[in-house]
């Protein structure tokens, strides 16, 4: 019997060099970084969570680097087929003979391999990754719109992140809304602390929701949020659809984009048909500014002071503007006006200098 040379790192030959011996540890590695990516995950962030969670390396002194897992990702030959005589010559692979298929023992089969290279090139055509240090979008390609149907994408500008139709953003025609992204998590984080079948049916203990929403360790947060991510895409979840309560909610299909609108809402749907909607907790205001202190602090006009202290106290920009018997437009240059004088670049990091020196 001709004897073997050689074979994939996640087998070994036997004593005799004529049969493939599965070295199971490894092949459950190679098993997880496949259902990894099938749930979304890119090379990076897989290297990324087995180098945490400190899964051994198939070779002496390596490491979990994003190429090494790219490789196993191409590598036909988990799921059993040989390419014969297969080498470089001048930059180009070249291969001498046709594929053998069940050369190998196969670690998985090849559905699941052609169905982790069909969520590769959904990412490649996004443009989605997953390179935050705690994953910066658990929903990306998941959340659709409830008016359109479109998909609902991630936008930051460095400071703020929010959640938009994916028409907006092109410009056409669907009710014109979007939801900060940090408001739509702790929404969710949320509706799924007070559910505890969408808990069970996910597989999130509460305990898992508290870390990933509050940082502990890196490890533990890091670990978390890809579980919940990870549970969001290969669990039951059929279907999340964000909306605002549309027109009748003053929320029109043309102008400005009107954001985190008190009316919003999300519905989760699981395919056996449970379906539960979600929405942001309610402000509860504990806490009241005196306006004049907030203008003496910060160096505002009394108005910014008021627009100020009512912003620090929960009210959104929209309520603010109202209470204060001004347009929303006129709200938002009064809040440009603040930003510039105070040299603050957000709404939140406003608030949060308002509760540091007007407490």
């Amino acid at each position: 019997m001709k004897k073997l040379m050689g074979c994939p790192a996640w087998l070994e030959l036997s004593d005799d060099r004529t049969s493939f011996i599965m070295v199971e540890e490894r092949a459950e590695t190679v098993r997880y970084i496949f259902k990894l990516s099938i749930a979304g995950f890119g090379a990076y962030s897989i290297a990324k969570k087995l180098t945490i969670n400190q899964f051994p390396t198939f070779k002496a002194g390596g490491k979990w680097d994003q190429s090494v897992v790219f490789n196993i990702l191409n590598n036909r030959a988990t799921y059993g087929e040989y390419i014969p005589g297969k080498y470089k010559k001048k930059n180009r692979t070249q291969v001498s003979g046709d594929p053998v298929a069940n050369f190998y023992p196969a670690v998985i089969d090849q559905k699941i391999f052609n169905a982790a290279q069909a969520s590769r090139r959904n990412n490649w055509s996004s443009g989605r990754g997953r390179k935050g240090k705690h994953i910066t979008n658990l929903f990306a390609g998941l959340a659709t719109c409830r008016y359109c149907g479109s998909s609902i994408k991630f936008v930051s500008n460095g400071r703020a992140k929010s959640l938009v139709c994916e028409k907006v953003l092109g410009g056409l025609d669907c009710v014109r809304f979007a939801w900060s992204y940090g408001d739509f998590e702790e929404a969710f984080m949320n509706l799924l602390k007070t559910d505890e079948r969408l808990r069970l049916e996910l597989s999130i203990p509460l305990a898992e929701l508290d870390v990933a929403a509050r940082s502990k360790s890196d490890r533990e947060v890091y670990n978390a949020r890809t579980s919940l991510a990870e549970q969001l895409r290969v669990g039951p979840v059929s279907l999340l659809q964000l909306s605002v309560a549309g027109q009748e909610a003053g929320v029109s299909t043309t102008g400005r984009v009107v954001k985190n609108h008190p009316k919003r809402s999300f519905i989760l749907t699981l395919t056996d048909g449970y379906s539960r909607i979600g929405r942001p907790a309610p402000v509860v205001r504990t806490v009241k500014f005196a306006p004049l202190k907030v203008s003496q602090q910060f160096g505002l006009t009394p108005r910014q002071g008021q627009l100020a202290a009512l912003l620090a106290e929960g009210e959104s920009l929209s309520a603010a503007a109202s209470i204060l018997g001004m347009t929303l437009e006129t709200a938002r240059w009064h809040l440009r006006k603040i930003f510039s004088l105070t040299n603050i670049h957000t709404q939140e990091d406003l608030v949060k200098s308002v509760f540091s020196r007007c407490l």
